[in-house]
């Protein structure tokens, strides 16, 4: 995957340059020196093939951050995630565990409408509070914060339920 600087210097060139065409409003996002302020948090993928190549090129870390117009400590955390144990960067596995990363159930994931009733079911029938109804569904294998829970009653009450 030997890519030339010419290439790299292309890349870096046309992502500034569409850079400069995001607003903000009426306003252009600002810049220092032809290098614009992403609004995204992670890298893309072309920007970790960059750092790949920039790496070989024996760049500094820095010259790399400032080439892909993101923070240095950006470089530092891409590199100690995706590093393996020879603390060689691989920008096709750090793609990979990126999707990988993406794909997974995030932390507020919605609650299915099965779990919802049984929850409301336990609530009304048994009287119990959020947080055994939380335990006993967990036991139950279907998982529900208390939070969840006083989330749920707190929205009935204001729809005018009981």
């Amino acid at each position: 995957m030997g890519a030339s600087s010419p290439h790299v210097l292309s890349y870096v060139k046309k992502f500034n340059e569409q850079c400069k065409k995001i607003k903000w409003g009426d306003r252009c996002l600002p810049r220092n020196n032809y290098i614009c302020i992403a609004m995204y948090k992670q890298i893309i993928s072309e920007q970790r093939y960059t750092i790949n190549v920039l790496l070989q090129k024996k760049m500094s870390k820095k010259d790399i951050a400032k080439a892909i117009n993101v923070d240095l400590s950006t470089i530092y955390r891409e590199l100690k995630r995706n590093s393996g144990s020879h603390n060689h960067y691989n920008w096709e596995t750090a793609e990979a565990n990126a999707r990988r990363k993406k794909r997974r159930t995030p932390g507020n994931r919605r609650i299915s409408q099965e779990v919802r009733e049984e929850a409301l079911r336990l609530l009304k029938e048994k009287q119990w509070s959020p947080e055994q109804i939380s335990g006993y569904l967990a036991k139950e294998g279907k998982r529900i914060s208390t939070e969840s829970i006083y989330r749920i009653i707190r929205k009935d009450k204001k729809e005018g339920g009981s």
